[in-house]
């Protein structure tokens, strides 16, 4: 009797567009438009995260890691919320890069990795000899076996269908992939390359309208405890069912949420006292909020501003922030520093990017490998 093994797996389980499921962690994860940036974290970013930027107090590559973020939302045709109150939201929308159509980053990668190993395996002209017309082609005799029994060759046999290879049953049902596939662009791709020499397209902006909602602070008013209040909205916009982990919806869609340099004075313009406990529990529910739907979120906060960066000092401050988060990065520039390296370093980088914590979902380590949480 045969008998095989097979995974119970919920059939009815609808995944969002634009997402795969981790190697490492099994956990769903969606790109931040940034391809090494995925790879760091092992595919992508997990779902239900929340992530911390530090921002430089020279440059703005903080901001433009928001874009990739953002950028990368729309062409994957899942859903933004753009929040600020330094920028208007509208000008954070207008001022993103535009796509390279026609390829997505996995594409053109394989595409530079072809040309490079044609250059190296390209033949040199010196000492090789090339076909002429007048050579004629060496065709060598087709050896035929013949058995016993017949004096039919094998070869023109019909092959009987208990010999055909069979797929398993794992790979029945899959899609076919053909080489018309190969250069084909989908809106729903995992991860695009895009154009820093370039903004992106209005009448694409405007033909993604339905997908983009926008929360300037600076015209709410300063008196009410706008923590509370931006929290109230977030849980509004993921109380819908594209975004929900049930199956109630055919259509399952990601919320990705930018929150343009939290934090900052602009944030605190009538509060006098800053009550620092007031955006400790803001991040936390919004943590708990996140792990319970499809959605990421991402913000940029300007920490200079409460660290000494000559002493290399992180405030308490900005310490209870990061633990409140699955990831925090920081980004140094080479500009504005104060003992300057050396040039060898400088030409061709830029400057410092410091992994301080990597996201745990669902674990207490990292799934990634060969990388370890340094919390300093």
């Amino acid at each position: 009797m045969k008998s095989s093994f097979r995974k119970r797996i919920n059939s009815n389980l609808v995944q969002p567009i634009a997402t795969k499921i981790s190697s490492y962690t099994s956990q769903l994860l969606i790109s931040s438009g940034i391809p090494s940036y995925d790879d760091l974290l092992g595919g992508g970013i997990p779902m239900g995260s929340l992530t911390m930027i530090k921002k430089d107090r020279y440059t703005t590559y903080a901001d433009l890691f928001g874009k990739y973020f953002i950028s990368q939302g729309l062409v994957s045709n899942q859903d933004v919320l753009v929040i600020s109150a330094d920028n208007k939201p509208e000008n954070i929308i207008n001022n993103l890069m535009g796509v390279i159509e026609g390829k997505s980053a996995s594409i053109i990668e394989k595409e530079s990795e072809d040309e490079i190993s044609d250059k190296e395996t390209q033949p040199k002209k010196k000492g090789v000899r090339f076909a002429e017309d007048d050579d004629k082609p060496v065709t060598k005799k087709k050896r035929v076996m013949f058995s016993d029994d017949t004096v039919e060759p094998t070869s023109k046999r019909p092959v009987s269908k208990k010999n055909e290879l069979k797929i398993a049953w794992r790979y029945e049902n899959l899609p076919k992939y053909t080489d018309k596939d190969k250069n084909e662009f989908t809106q729903n791709s995992f991860c695009s390359y895009f154009d820093l020499t370039k903004t992106i397209d209005p009448e694409f902006v405007k033909s993604k309208q339905e997908n983009i909602s926008l929360i300037n602070i600076r015209e709410w008013n300063q008196n009410e405890n706008i923590y509370d209040k931006l929290y109230n909205e977030i849980e509004n916009k993921l109380n819908s069912d594209k975004y929900s982990k049930d199956n109630k919806s055919k259509t399952k869609s990601v919320l990705r949420i930018f929150i343009d340099s939290f934090d900052s004075p602009f944030w605190n313009i009538n509060n006098s006292k800053n009550e620092y406990s007031q955006k400790y529990i803001f991040l936390h529910k919004l943590r708990i909020l996140l792990r319970n739907t499809y959605s990421v979120c991402l913000f940029t906060i300007p920490s200079y501003i409460y660290n000494d960066t000559r002493n290399n000092y992180t405030s308490s401050h900005i310490r209870r922030l990061e633990h409140t988060c699955d990831c925090v990065i920081r980004i140094d520039s080479f500009e504005g520093m104060e003992n300057p390296l050396s040039k060898d370093i400088t030409q061709d980088f830029q400057g410092f990017f410091h992994v301080i914590k990597l996201p745990c979902i669902n674990s207490l380590v990292s799934g990634i490998k060969n990388v370890r949480n340094n919390p300093s």
